[in-house]
């Protein structure tokens, strides 16, 4: 686990990845643990993260038994977030397709792998069990500086899907000519917002919704 004796810089300094929490399990309380680990120090470990020198959570659990398919989008959409390596787990031989294409992903991939290397974090719970996530990433609109960005609504509740919305504004988002909202999970038309208006997304237990907000320039 992270030693806050230790000053990260210096590990940043001599390091280009590192661990930051304990050993993870195939399971989803571990999945949680490690997730509610990394909301209670991403103050800290913001800080260091980012090209040269990377937050390492621990592996992709996903494909392995414990691990439902939500369970396996929620962790492969929050290690995304936070920039951190997609190291898989899974005997590739034999892992279901559904599994499979979650860490085909290309989109989701593309956030995790975007060149400004921000980590991302924990910005909110709307309502009480729904914890919502931001990476600032490109493209950039070049006449302001405001980013795109990653969005995962995350639902830690382990029996009831819950509708999850948040206006825009409130999650930072406030490129005055709107977003263009993109489902990565699933096959839905996209559809521009503006930072007034409100993003609703129904979320299964223990489960998630991903989306790229790319600035409309």
């Amino acid at each position: 686990m992270y030693n806050k004796q230790i000053d990260l810089n210096t590990v940043r300094d001599n390091c280009n990845l590192w661990r930051n929490s304990g050993d993870i399990g195939k399971s989803w309380t571990s999945i949680d643990k490690t997730m509610n680990y990394f909301n209670d120090n991403q103050d800290k470990f913001g800080k260091v993260g980012g090209p040269g020198g990377w937050n390492d959570p621990d592996m992709l659990v996903i494909g392995n038994n414990g691990v439902t398919v939500d369970q396996a989008k929620v962790q492969m959409a929050v290690w995304s977030i936070w920039s951190a390596p997609l190291i898989m787990s899974v005997d590739l031989r034999t892992i279901d397709d559904q599994f499979k294409q979650i860490l085909l992903n290309k989109k989701v991939i593309a956030v995790d792998q975007d060149p400004l290397g921000i980590m991302g974090s924990m910005v909110m719970t709307a309502g009480d069990n729904v914890n919502v996530y931001t990476k600032p990433m490109t493209p950039v609109d070049p006449a302001t500086g405001d980013y795109s960005y990653a969005l995962a609504f995350v639902n830690r509740d382990l029996e009831n899907a819950t509708n999850a919305f948040v206006q825009l504004s409130l999650l930072g988002l406030t490129h005055a000519n709107g977003y263009v909202i993109e489902n990565l999970f699933e096959d839905e038309p996209p559809v521009t917002l503006k930072p007034t208006d409100t993003i609703s997304s129904v979320v299964n237990a223990t489960g998630v919704t991903m989306y790229k907000a790319t600035v409309v320039v």
